[in-house]
């Protein structure tokens, strides 16, 4: 693969382009614990309960723009926020609380992707009582098998990480939606700034699990796309198995950028994941109540978790798996990191 990259032709492309040509990228800086920069689109009223997205290792907030159109029309106010260059967790959840405090929001409904999941599940566990709820997309609870998959990326230079990162998303998708997505990723990657990438990728090897209960599982809802490279969905899948009473959803396409293959899809799911929270989206549903509600019947009924157990995951005859979400202690785990 060459050097460059050139924007992508598509329709998908022409429309993320228009949105950041119309919407505003703040910054602002968060001095605590140390100063760090975050980027992010804030649209909708501050009234308005709050969905914060947060996307994956190798993309920038602008990738949830069609949510952010989307979810900002139903009366909530959509903030997209991206992992900016920092390697430590802990510096990072505590620049993120401080941000919201920035912003005005106490309480908030979570939405992440990849990286961006299990980052805010770390946050979830340190600040239960400011999340609403959870929707995590193609996520997983423990970075074991990418540590020790990526650990050579700790000697990685600036040089050589985009074109390891754009090698990895080089494959072409049979699929035509999942291919137009891949390109604009690609462009994403080629224009992003090497040293926040390269930040992104060091905090894959910073060994972090996640003790459960993070939060009442069943303000959590899990999306898996099944047509994702499959370590993305054993990843997801894993995470699935420790959360019995979560909401549980498979997109049947989607590939591993479903919030910009297949917009509509995850947008319904979006919409009936925030109904059973918020009084303003009509209907309101219970936590308890199905994934699915006759009033959205282009969605197709999902699965229970429970009656999705014996299909996808392992019972615990079965014995335990490698991706098992322990308990860790914070404070060793944070001394363990280095800049």
């Amino acid at each position: 693969m060459g050097n460059e990259v050139t924007f992508p032709s598509s329709a998908l492309a022409s429309e993320c382009k228009h949105f950041t040509e119309t919407h505003t990228l703040k910054k602002t800086t968060i001095s605590a614990p140390q100063p760090i920069v975050w980027r992010y689109y804030d649209v909708g009223d501050e009234h308005f309960p709050t969905v914060v997205c947060i996307p994956g290792a190798v993309e920038t907030s602008a990738v949830f723009f069609q949510q952010i159109l989307f979810l900002s029309t139903q009366k909530l106010r959509v903030i997209a926020t991206e992992i900016p260059e920092c390697s430590s967790y802990s510096t990072l959840l505590q620049s993120f609380n401080h941000l919201l405090s920035f912003l005005g929001v106490q309480k908030l409904h979570l939405v992440g992707s990849g990286l961006g999941g299990f980052f805010l599940l770390l946050f979830s566990k340190r600040q239960t009582s400011r999340v609403k709820s959870l929707l995590l997309l193609n996520s997983f609870g423990s970075n074991k098998k990418f540590r020790r998959e990526m650990h050579e990326r700790t000697l990685l230079t600036i040089k050589t990480i985009k074109g390891l990162l754009l090698d990895e998303h080089s494959t072409v998708e049979k699929n035509t939606d999942n291919e137009t997505a891949r390109q604009l990723v690609e462009y994403i990657i080629h224009s992003t700034d090497p040293e926040i990438l390269l930040s992104r990728q060091l905090l894959l090897t910073r060994w972090r699990k996640i003790d459960h209960p993070v939060m009442d599982d069943r303000r959590i809802s899990l999306v898996i796309t099944t047509d994702c490279p499959a370590a993305i969905t054993r990843h997801a899948k894993s995470l699935a198995r420790h959360y019995p009473n979560a909401h549980y959803y498979e997109m049947k396409a989607g590939g591993e950028f479903p919030h910009l293959s297949q917009p509509n899809d995850l947008n319904m799911y979006l919409l009936v994941h925030l109904r059973r929270y918020e009084q303003s989206l009509y209907p309101l549903l219970s936590a308890d109540d199905p994934p699915c509600s006759k009033e959205s019947p282009q969605l197709e009924s999902p699965t229970t978790r429970t009656d999705r157990a014996g299909l996808f995951f392992s019972s615990p005859s079965q014995g335990p798996s490698d991706d098992n979400i322990d308990e860790e202690n914070d404070g060793q785990a944070d001394s363990s990191e280095s800049r």
